[in-house]
């Protein structure tokens, strides 16, 4: 069917006005006056909206171009649309730092100056955020602020505490409409940089309030503020020996504050030490700075997960190719290396089963030491030689091979040996070097471990394998073949 041609003009007039929107809105964002009003005098309609809900208006207040804005509102176009994702012209200006903008369109007295974007921020919320300074003064000259908004659980006073943005934060302080007693706004003071803004919360409270918000402040600061504020914190006497409880058993708490600390963030709920803490933010110096308080307890065991991790076991968990922490925690004259957490692994056993590149360098560590028990088992049976051949670490199992007494044939409580796991689990280097001759295979040993080789190929034979699975174990099972038919 032959199209008419009345078709063929509706097709033209509609991307005529797609034209003419697209180039409206690229005008309007960079600025291009005398464009944009060009196509104002051929007809465009300056009032469209995308269909995500978007106007010019929006474009131009991104930009920052004042007299596009001018324009535009002069010609009625509305200041105060809404997109599909919350940003309305004043959000969009806020953020981008366009001071003039935000100025002129609350002179217009039809924005929202509390509207919210999707994430819940407010334009306040966004210029302290990013540092706009200028842009946060004028929004403070607006009656209608809503100075306390909440971005989720902090107020802008809290997140100007957090960033460390000292001259907003003094700016917001200040104003006689600012909630100053708010217990998130010192913790995340806590979580900052400047030791300044952590001081001025504390002096606009009381002593209850540093004695009640103080400890979690410490065990913030360890793991995220600098060296500075954790110093600080440290230096008011702060018993570091304390486990921190959880917060919802604290009745003070309000509810947004218990959602904050139970949102993930950090680990308080869990009753974690500031040495943890400290060790998890892997920052040498602050690790030091909680060793030489007075009274440390550097073997005490937290219950996240119900774990019972010492900080050396953070320690290994954590650190990659820096063992700078793990030394200064061996440095220690109190250290107990052998102390052992839930599944009854040691800090070397949890070591030799962790694949993290550098591992290998802190099994090492820990063997050139005498008070280290080289061959721990745990609660399954396992040693660090069983842990490492489960998982692969040919490097670690070649290190742990070659140390004197090594139990090679050791087996779990599941009968089960390292040449065993590494066949389960495929890893054929492994394999290969626990039947060299030195280490003393028994035909027997190497039969049992076959047949339950070949069993497990024939059960998984019609599973998917992951990658090179299937051939890494049938390479296993070539290399016990192989030995049994040379003996």
């Amino acid at each position: 069917m032959m199209s008419t041609p009345s078709f063929h003009a509706g097709i033209i007039k509609a991307r005529q006005r797609v034209l003419f929107v697209v180039t409206l809105l690229g005008a309007a964002q960079g600025g291009h006056l005398k464009v944009l009003q060009l196509f104002v005098e051929r007809g465009a309609n300056i009032h469209s909206l995308l269909p995500s809900g978007a106007n010019v208006m929006h474009f131009a207040a991104a930009g920052g171009h004042i007299g596009v804005v001018k324009y535009l509102l002069e010609h009625q176009v509305a200041p105060d649309v809404k997109h599909d994702d919350g940003p309305t012209p004043l959000l969009l200006a806020a953020s981008a730092g366009h001071a003039e903008v935000v100025r002129l369109l609350l002179s217009t007295g039809q924005v929202d100056v509390n509207q919210t974007s999707g994430g819940g921020r407010a334009a306040l919320t966004w210029a302290v955020a990013r540092g706009q300074k200028e842009v946060v003064n004028e929004l403070m000259k607006s009656e209608a602020i809503d100075l306390n908004t909440r971005d989720g659980f902090a107020t802008p006073l809290a997140i100007a505490a957090v960033m460390g943005r000292e001259t907003i934060f003094e700016m917001l302080f200040a104003d006689p409409r600012f909630d100053k007693s708010s217990h998130i706004a010192f913790w995340l003071a806590s979580m900052g940089t400047t030791v300044s803004v952590v001081k001025v919360l504390e002096d606009a409270n009381s002593e209850w309030f540093y004695a009640l918000y103080s400890k979690k402040a410490l065990l913030l600061a360890a793991e995220y503020a600098s060296e500075e504020v954790l110093q600080y914190l440290l230096d008011r006497e702060i018993d570091t020996r304390e486990r921190v409880p959880p917060p919802r058993s604290n009745p003070l708490l309000e509810e947004e504050i218990t959602q904050f600390l139970l949102s993930g963030q950090t680990d308080i709920e869990c009753g974690w030490y500031p040495l943890q803490c400290a060790v998890k933010s892997m920052n040498t110096g602050k690790v030091r700075a909680i060793l030489k308080h007075p009274g440390i307890d550097i073997n005490a065991q937290s219950n996240l997960n119900n774990n019972s991790e010492t900080p050396l076991h953070v320690a290994v968990r954590h650190t990659v190719a820096n063992q700078d922490v793990i030394r200064a925690l061996l440095d220690h004259p109190d250290i107990k290396v052998n102390v052992r957490n839930k599944d009854g692994r040691t800090p070397l056993a949890c070591a030799a089963t962790l694949a993290t590149l550098g591992k290998l360098g802190v099994v090492q560590l820990f063997l050139s030491r005498d008070d280290v028990e080289k061959f721990p088992f745990d609660e399954y049976g396992d040693t660090p030689l069983l842990l490492a051949a489960q998982k692969g670490h040919a490097s670690t199992v070649d290190f742990l091979l070659s140390q004197p007494d090594t139990h090679v044939w050791h087996a779990n409580h599941e009968g089960k040996t390292a040449l065993a796991l590494a066949v389960e689990f495929g890893h054929p280097q492994i394999v290969r070097r626990l039947l060299a001759s030195e280490f003393g295979a028994t035909m027997n040993d190497v039969k049992v471990v076959r047949e339950k080789a070949a069993a497990n190929l024939v059960c998984n034979a019609n599973k998917p394998a992951k990658g090179n699975e299937l051939w890494r174990r049938s390479e296993c099972h070539r290399l016990l073949s192989e030995r049994l038919e040379k003996e």
